[in-house]
């Protein structure tokens, strides 16, 4: 049977339990499409990942074309031959981490689902009727959703120190903090790798956010001042693929966490009370026949400064809120730096599973449903000299 914008799911009897498999390349397009891309579909839009799923032995290889041009010179003498090296590539190697959902859910929580589905122990009866087929699709949905939300999440705060520090101030339920860092603990994130850079010392990371500049989650000082010491610490590489990218008119991004963002609409509406149509990122026609959106509709959370493409990252504060941190950042890089390498296991005794259900038959589970799978992925930051980084957190 086929579940509406996934694809085909099948149903099987297996160890008396009614058993639903959602298949491997469905899932993979899912997670990939929804996971990574529906989570915000502007920074999509902007070409900010590079996702790879060619994975072999449990690693994806980047390769980066390199060259250092000039390669014209006045014609030797005659037969001569002197020729100058071709393109090469520089290659990013990532190892993917295990990904693991385990979910169970009991028929009972949502009241009247225990009957919908129909009678008997056949497998089918888990979405004979209309309505079991719709909460089945749903609950499809939400498990993908919520695995493509944590793989966002993970992708940028995956082993950031700050996860653990912030551990000791928390204010909600213990059990809560230890999910968050179940989550965030998997595989090192590209604001781990930004603050690593930074701590070694590498100046295109470590372009200061004074502490006295902030307020909580809000940025007090002078945004503009911020942007232009951002700009001033691009390496000389990241400004001449600026300049080329430009001319073709592909826009660099900077990356800012909302107190930022903030701040600088405040200012554009201090200086420019109608802020013009040319300061909005608008929703292209390609992107809107993927996803529905309406085309030339503009987004509200990303805005012109300088050619430079000002983007919140709404997923900074979503996470920054639930470690209960302060976060303030500017990254600035060229659209695809950010590498993902993504796969989706199989699960050995089933061909093709990417997601698994079964639902109980004995009597003391009371129907209860039981989810499985397993994914791998990884990230990098595939040029450093193509980023530069300000930053400040406080736990």
């Amino acid at each position: 049977m086929e579940l509406q914008g996934i694809g085909n799911y099948f149903a099987q009897r297996r160890f008396n339990t009614n058993s639903v498999i959602i298949d491997v390349p469905a899932a993979l397009h899912f997670v990939q499409r929804v996971g990574i891309e529906h989570e915000d579909l502007v920074t999509n839009a902007l070409g900010l990942y590079t996702i790879e799923t060619n994975v072999k032995n449990g690693k994806v290889k980047f390769l980066l074309p390199t060259g250092e041009g000039y390669i014209t010179k006045a014609r030797p003498a005659s037969c001569a031959w002197d020729p100058y090296a071709g393109i090469t590539y520089d290659r990013e190697e990532v190892t993917l981490c295990p990904h693991n959902i385990q979910v169970e859910h009991c028929t009972e929580e949502v009241p009247g689902l225990e009957g919908i589905f129909g009678q008997g122990n056949d497998v089918e009866d888990l979405v004979s009727t209309e309505t079991g087929q719709r909460m089945f699709a749903d609950l499809v949905e939400w498990i993908y959703s919520s695995m493509g939300s944590d793989a966002v999440k993970s992708s940028h705060f995956g082993k950031h120190p700050v996860v653990a520090s912030a551990e000791a101030s928390f204010t909600g339920s213990p059990e809560l903090y230890s999910r968050i860092k179940n989550t965030l603990s998997i595989c090192g994130g590209f604001l781990t790798m930004a603050d690593q850079y930074k701590a070694q010392g590498e100046a295109n990371f470590a372009v200061p956010i004074a502490p006295e500049n902030t307020n909580g989650d809000k940025y007090t000082g002078n945004v503009i001042d911020l942007f232009n010491s951002v700009v001033a610490a691009q390496p000389k590489k990241l400004k001449a693929l600026i300049s080329k990218k430009r001319a073709k008119g592909v826009n660099p991004i900077m990356l800012v966490s909302g107190g930022i963002f903030d701040a600088y609409k405040t200012h554009l509406i201090d200086t420019h009370p109608a802020i013009s149509d040319a300061w909005h990122f608008k929703l292209t026609a390609e992107l809107c026949s993927r996803y529905g959106c309406v085309e030339g509709s503009f987004a509200d959370d990303v805005l012109l400064w300088d050619g430079f493409w000002i983007k919140r990252m709404g997923i900074w504060d979503e996470v920054a809120a639930d470690l209960e941190i302060i976060h303030h950042r500017v990254l600035l890089t060229v659209p695809g730096n950010f590498g993902i390498g993504l796969d989706v296991d199989s699960v050995p005794g089933n061909k093709g599973v990417g997601l698994k259900f079964d639902t109980s038959d004995q009597v003391k589970d009371a129907g209860k449903i039981y989810l499985a799978t397993n994914y791998r992925m990884g990230t990098s930051i595939l040029m450093k000299d193509l980023c530069v980084n300000a930053s400040y957190l406080a736990a």
